[in-house]
């Protein structure tokens, strides 16, 4: 199975569809290709911006409203925003 990476910049205001990865098997590699296609580009809120990682990696949790798989650190940013 193969994964599309797709973007929205918003500093530049384009959209895309980036390189098409086939894991290989090795994480660190594959993780390191995603990265480094993710590195430049501005979501719309720059300052919510998180690095990319894998969810296993951090303690998940279900976000009830949106009937989500989130990270217990995404929710705590949103909930420190949200006040």
């Amino acid at each position: 199975m193969s994964i599309v990476c797709a973007f929205l910049d918003y500093r530049r205001r384009v959209g895309g569809i980036g390189p098409v990865v086939t894991p290989t098997g090795d994480v660190g590699a594959d993780m390191a290709i995603l990265r480094k296609f993710y590195a430049p580009i501005v979501g719309r809120y720059p300052q919510r911006t998180t690095p990319v990682r894998l969810l296993e990696k951090t303690p998940l949790a279900w976000h009830s409203a949106t009937r989500d798989l989130v990270c217990f650190e995404s929710l705590a940013q949103a909930a420190g925003m949200m006040r």
